[in-house]
């Protein structure tokens, strides 16, 4: 048993209300506002006036694939030919080459054979929807492709041709990740990660391996691909590892123009359907039949409207809700029969930022309702906050900035100033909406008697500090089921 005092403890039920002191027990709150006089038998942690929140939980990453990318060349910094030659070019000529977060800038198969003459070599984009792969990389997969750009299946095709995972490679990804994550705040997150390694048997047992040693509130949705024989396994639930939603794929992305979308992109076309429309209501009808819900990623607004349509004819069985990844573009008449749904929406704030600038460079007319998430709010659909990393940084406070702003921190631009939200709302979408799909709704994502004792922890209030101050206040510590995960090292837990 521990007691937490001398801190601000935000309940998340009013954004006001917050307790002095928390009484936990193997691993969950048993007890706010005692009197501390009775409990001085027990081990007492002075939080020294700070300010502590349920824990900050992310709706959509990739939790190998994040660690990965921490664990490989990262280009993302990067926005001209000459900056990503350069890099590349100090690197092992040898390969086989990976790096990631490749801004599309122009470089080619040519040049990457230049630079990589004795192996494979792939840029992974920043997307993850896309790649350029040199002539080794391609010949190894057997695809011919005179620029080296591919995307969506055949890319898929390529990276798994040159790309092997064992085990313990899966491991050590997967710790990075935990560690980097926890650096942040972050307690948990619901990720995709059992089609994309190998044998996703393999996957799981490194995952359950790992959380061993590091908690995190692990919650894996179900790859199409493989859910059946992930299920037929019997994986069952812990504390820290659950299963979710079938994940599906309606679309693509806006920077590869494969995003389904209403109105054509400036170099043609409306984007790409994953599956023909007859196929992928065939495997709705088989996903339902096994009483299973789905998470489905759609970025375009035509996608979005056709997934709504797909969903409203194959709803899911009562109590449970489906998922809606991404959602970026939007019509109104489309969130009117998503209002009438159970679906909540997973919303990347960051995509704001980083697609708004290129708008005018993908189309000569943009769709109805970008990143509109006030208005979603309007339509009483429930919004989660996640960050897509490796696609983003996972920190949630530059999330909840391009929520309450809207501003690029770039350059300083703000996109439909009237689309922002609240710091309440979007503080919420990071600890308390996320429970709705747990497998333990009524035990997470506030702070009270019966909650999981999961805290993130900062030196000031997110609710009064400074727009600026999001973009640099770091949590002072980070608490998994009492444990502490990580702590800075300017904090001293006071005993």
């Amino acid at each position: 048993m521990k007691l937490w005092t001398n801190g601000h403890f935000h309940s998340m039920r009013a954004p006001r209300h917050a307790h002095f002191n928390v009484l936990t027990d193997q691993g969950r709150i048993v007890d706010v506002d005692v009197n501390e006089a009775a409990y001085r038998n027990i081990e007492c942690l002075d939080m020294d006036g700070q300010h502590v929140y349920p824990g900050m939980v992310d709706a959509h990453l990739h939790l190998v694939g994040y660690g990965q990318k921490l664990a490989r060349v990262d280009l993302s910094a990067l926005t001209t030919k000459s900056d990503v030659i350069g890099r590349l070019s100090a690197s092992d000529p040898n390969g086989p080459f990976v790096a990631e977060g490749y801004r599309e800038c122009g470089v080619t198969k040519d040049e990457l054979d230049r630079v990589f003459k004795g192996g494979p070599a792939l840029l992974i984009h920043n997307d993850y929807h896309s790649i350029t792969a040199n002539s080794a990389a391609l010949e190894k997969a057997g695809i011919h492709s005179e620029s080296g750009r591919l995307t969506e299946d055949a890319a898929k095709a390529v990276t798994a041709a040159v790309i092997i995972y064992d085990k313990e490679t899966i491991k050590r990804y997967f710790r990075t990740s935990l560690d980097a994550l926890y650096a942040v705040g972050i307690v948990g997150g619901h990720s995709d990660d059992l089609f994309y390694f190998g044998d996703h048997v393999k996957t799981l047992e490194a995952i359950r391996e790992v959380l061993v040693e590091k908690p995190f509130r692990t919650h894996l949705l179900l790859h199409h691909q493989v859910y059946e024989d992930v299920l037929a396994g019997k994986p069952g639930v812990t504390a820290d590892l659950e299963f979710g939603a079938v994940k599906l794929f309606y679309d693509g992305t806006l920077s590869s123009n494969t995003a389904l979308v209403s109105v054509p992109y400036k170099g043609g076309g409306y984007g790409q359907r994953m599956w023909p429309p007859e196929s992928f209501r065939d495997l709705m009808a088989k996903i339902r039949a096994a009483k299973l819900p789905v998470a489905v990623h759609v970025i375009g607004d035509q996608g979005l409207d056709e997934l709504a349509d797909v969903l409203t004819a194959f709803p899911p069985l009562s109590g449970k809700r489906d998922r809606i990844i991404h959602a970026s573009l939007a019509r109104e008449k489309t969130l009117e029969k998503l209002g009438r749904l159970a679906v909540i929406l997973d919303i990347q704030p960051l995509f704001l930022t980083s697609d708004m600038p290129f708008m005018n460079k993908w189309f000569h007319r943009k769709p109805e309702l970008l990143f509109a998430w006030k208005t979603y709010k309007k339509h009483n659909l429930v919004l989660l906050g996640s960050s897509d990393a490796p696609v983003e940084d996972p920190n949630p406070l530059l999330g909840i900035h391009a929520l309450v702003t809207r501003r690029n921190r770039k350059d300083d631009q703000v996109y439909t100033e009237n689309e922002r939200l609240d710091r309440f709302e979007a503080l919420k979408m990071y600890t308390t909406n996320h429970a709705v799909i747990s497998h333990d709704p009524h035990g997470r994502g506030y702070i009270g008697a019966g909650y999981l004792a999961d805290f993130t922890v900062y030196p000031e209030d997110l609710l009064k500090i400074s727009e600026q101050r999001l973009l640099t206040l770091k949590p002072s510590l980070t608490v998994i089921g009492e444990k502490i995960v990580y702590a800075a090292a300017t904090f001293k837990v006071l005993p």
